[in-house]
């Protein structure tokens, strides 16, 4: 069970478990390569996604090649966007800690989800700043 808050940390299996409290279906669009449709959703404030069922074969059917794969392996962050092979079901609406509430669903029938705005805890953790020191303007001259 692997756990990433990276900027472009990816999850792929058969089924995801989401957690958020905003959830955006988008429109699908049709996969040029499949000729399938892909659900299309985007996640925002504090999201999490999760893999409930890996693929059976991944190395068959992956996207990409240094995605997640393994049941339990989860990435977070403040906005995730991803895609299902299937449509989305009715989200459930429930408290996620004591302040707010949070939508829960699970995507299946192939699944993709990808970090694209970390965490802010994560961006001013020392690891990070070590790593990615923040931006230094350079001195007029």
């Amino acid at each position: 069970m692997a756990h990433s808050s990276a900027s472009s940390a990816t999850v792929e299996g058969e089924r995801l478990k989401l957690k958020t409290r905003q959830f955006f279906p988008l429109l699908p669009k049709r996969d040029a390569a499949t000729g399938k449709n892909r659900f299309l959703f985007k996640l925002g404030i504090k999201s999490d996604a999760e893999i409930s069922e890996a693929y059976p074969a991944p190395a068959e059917v992956c996207v990409f090649v240094n995605s997640m794969q393994c049941v339990g392996d989860r990435i977070h962050g403040d906005s995730i966007s991803g895609w299902s092979l299937r449509p989305h079901p009715r989200a459930n609406v429930a408290p996620g800690s004591a302040a707010h509430s949070a939508t829960f669903l699970t995507v299946s029938g192939g699944c993709h989800a990808r970090v694209v705005t970390p965490c802010r805890e994560y961006l001013e953790s020392v690891d990070f700043q070590k790593r990615d020191p923040p931006f230094k303007p350079l001195p007029r001259v």
